[in-house]
């Protein structure tokens, strides 16, 4: 799979790295839904993106970067160059 650093459409919105993004479903048994994570990646086709996810007190959940598909979050928070 091919990784680009740069912006995708998803959902009509743009999400790119670094951007604040929610779960709309859960992702895991330790990722539940509307979990808050940071883009770390985003896939060259903008359909994958790697996110760190974190509770309330800044925790990582499930141990760090997971892979979701982009139908799974949506763009909570713009991360402004």
């Amino acid at each position: 799979m091919r990784w680009k650093k740069n912006c995708r459409q998803n959902n009509r919105s743009m999400i790119k790295n670094y951007d604040l993004v929610r779960a709309k479903e859960e992702i895991n048994d330790k990722i539940p839904r509307y979990s808050l994570g940071v883009v770390l990646d985003v896939s060259a086709d903008g359909t994958f993106f790697v996110i760190e996810f974190f509770d309330d007190k800044e925790n990582t959940l499930d141990g760090g970067a997971t892979i979701v598909k982009s139908e799974q979050v949506f763009l909570y928070e713009s991360h402004s160059s």
